[in-house]
């Protein structure tokens, strides 16, 4: 893929180079302290040193004016080569997405393990950065979006105020001498958990938000539109999540300007993965995946059986292949549809449709539903863990049917 419409984006020196400016002068003012034995100027320098630090980080993690390279870039399945040589190995990836931008040309921002900065990669078009991305294997069709967005109390002033009620109720029950101490617990205990933050996975079924023990899953089925907001008040910009019953929910992304690309981006991916979701095979594949009046023991076998071809008769074919593994690709299927899909499949041999068992697992953010996919694509599962894996989608199926009433 060389020569496909991508440059690499390099930090603009001068900009570090006045990020680190402040630092020229703390060298400056710790020479005239030691010079004239007044210690007063190595505090004024102490003040550059600490300023020099915020800037050249903030420098360094914004790259709001970076440099295109002209060097060739290539992305292929093993990475990103850069005049030729393997730059990124794909293993060394561990997240993409593209973030668009009004008025100049969209980003790819690779994800590194460990603590490399992150790769950019500018595109000549939308369509370009979203092709690469596919050739890398990170788009919504093969894997789920991880990315830390703000803390849940962070902007939420009335948890502040609760916080503080609970501070006063505390100090009347435990008495005057404790009343400080409880005050400044609350405080602390608000002020740690505004600095723990959430965990937002956007998959090919769905949202998923994880803060703490709590945890929030969002399905397209359930899903009426998506909408980027920015509030000027916070400096903050998210997603509203409109429900079919018209009902909004914050998905907050961005606070107090930390990068406000990450909106931008997390709406992008939540696009492609409700237009794959949208262009779903909504098909079933027959050959009794539905479990009926059937134990679970039954159920696994009789899916065995599926899988097999044995469950053809003169009044149904037996089921392809192809369709099973439609059904379990499908993220606008029935979640116990697709785990049962998988477990006919299991017995497959080929090792192509192990693999695509995996990726649709790897892009699912229902947690039963990856588990299932998960055991099915081995071979050596046992029907325990299978018959433990379907419970665990019906169950949560069911209780999702429950809450929707």
């Amino acid at each position: 893929m060389e020569g496909s419409g991508l440059g690499l984006l390099r930090r603009n020196r001068l900009q570090l180079a006045l990020g680190a400016l402040p630092f020229a002068f703390f060298a400056l003012l710790t020479v005239v302290a030691i010079t004239t034995g007044y210690p007063g100027w190595m505090f004024l320098g102490g003040v550059f040193l600490l300023l020099g630090a915020a800037a050249l980080t903030s420098a360094w993690q914004r790259n709001s004016k970076p440099v295109r390279s002209p060097e060739p870039i290539g992305v292929e399945p093993d990475g990103v080569r850069v005049g030729g040589r393997l730059e990124v190995p794909r293993d060394a990836i561990r997240a993409g997405f593209v973030v668009p931008y009004f008025g100049v040309r969209p980003r790819l921002r690779l994800i590194r393990r460990g603590l490399r900065p992150a790769l950019e990669l500018e595109a000549d078009d939308l369509g370009v950065a979203r092709a690469a991305l596919e050739r890398l294997g990170l788009d919504a069709s093969h894997t789920v979006l991880q990315i830390d967005t703000p803390s849940f109390v962070a902007g939420r002033t009335w948890l502040a105020a609760v916080v503080a009620l609970v501070a006063m109720v505390l100090s009347v029950k435990l008495g005057e001498g404790l009343a400080t101490p409880a005050l400044l617990l609350a405080i602390g205990a608000y002020a740690v958990l505004r600095f723990i933050p959430s965990h937002t996975e956007v998959g090919l079924d769905g949202v998923r938000v994880r803060w703490l023990a709590w945890r929030r899953l969002y399905r397209y089925e359930d899903l009426a539109r998506v909408d980027a907001y920015h509030a000027l008040n916070q400096r903050s910009s998210g997603l509203w999540l409109t429900d079919t019953t018209g009902k909004r929910h914050d998905l907050r992304i961005n606070f107090k300007d930390q990068d406000p690309s990450k909106t931008t981006a997390v709406y992008e991916r939540i696009s492609e993965a409700v237009a794959a979701y949208r262009r779903g095979y909504r098909g079933h594949a027959g050959g009794g995946l539905e479990r009926g009046d059937r134990s679970p023991a039954e159920w696994v076998a009789a899916l065995r059986r599926v899988g097999h071809g044995a469950g053809a008769s003169h009044r149904s074919a037996p089921v392809d292949p192809e369709r099973l593994l439609e059904v379990v690709e499908d993220a606008s299927a029935r979640p116990v549809l697709r785990a049962a899909a998988a477990v006919a499949l299991g017995g497959v041999s080929d090792p192509r449709a192990r693999e695509r068992i995996r990726v649709a697992a790897a892009a699912s953010v229902t947690p039963s539903v990856r588990v299932a996919l998960e055991r099915a694509s081995h071979e050596d599962t046992t029907d325990d863990a299978l018959l433990e894996a379907l419970a665990s989608v019906e169950a949560e199926e069911d209780g999702a049917r429950r809450a929707a009433r």
